[in-house]
């Protein structure tokens, strides 16, 4: 069974500007799916806040709900569908609050795993990071059909999608960006070898941002 865990943390710099964290996670269950999302707002505002927060939603919810066809589509596909149906959620909420989408766009991170399947699909845009705990083939017990793991010494930790910055360290990939689909990255496999999946934002490498991470744990 896949557990989900998670926090988010304000930055230094938000803190100091009197802004809340602008990061958000978020987790859907449909079926035999398990999904988790995480979005890193980037604003001067509150509304950075609640785009990242419906941009996550939105992402959990569509990978969730519709994952056996997103496992059946090429890459280019899966992009259209995830940057249109969260531009298409944010254009909503941008006529709601009055604002433009520049000040509701994030970067965009999610996992969904099929438990009845065994396989994982990820989506990537922008920086952050989406880690892999791998046992390695030594920790391995087989009894039967099963496999068990001896040692909690012989995980490895592997990035399975980078960070994508633009220029420079400073500058990513967002979601109201013109292209931005393009740079929607997607992995799939599946989950024989791996017993927790992880969603970091940037956070974690600068630690003036918010720090934020959503995870799914094999138990």
């Amino acid at each position: 069974m896949w557990c989900v865990s998670g926090m988010t943390e304000t930055g230094s710099r938000n803190r100091e500007a009197g802004l809340g964290c602008q990061d958000a996670i978020c987790h859907e269950e449909s079926g035999s799916v398990k999904a988790i999302a995480l979005a890193d707002g980037t604003g001067e505002t509150e509304f950075a806040e609640k785009g990242a927060y419906y941009s996550a939603r939105v992402l959990a919810r569509l990978i969730s709900k519709n994952f056996d066809e997103l496992w059946e589509m090429d890459d280019k596909l899966i992009q259209f569908n995830v940057i249109t149906n969260v531009r298409t959620e944010l254009y909503g909420r941008c006529d709601e609050y009055g604002v433009r989408i520049e000040e509701m766009h994030s970067t965009l991170l999610g996992l969904a795993v099929d438990e009845e399947s065994g396989n994982f699909i990820a989506v990537h845009l922008g920086d952050g990071r989406i880690e892999a705990e791998e046992r390695s083939k030594n920790g391995r017990v087989e009894a039967g059909n099963a496999t068990e793991w001896n040692s909690e010494s012989d995980m490895i930790i592997r990035t399975i999608s980078f960070p994508e910055n633009g220029l420079s360290r400073n500058r990513t990939y967002l979601t109201s960006m013109c292209g931005a689909g393009k740079h929607v990255r997607i992995v799939k496999g599946s989950t024989e070898e791996y017993g927790r999946f992880i969603l970091k934002s940037d956070g974690w490498e600068n630690p003036v941002d918010d720090k934020s991470f959503i995870a799914l744990t094999y138990v």
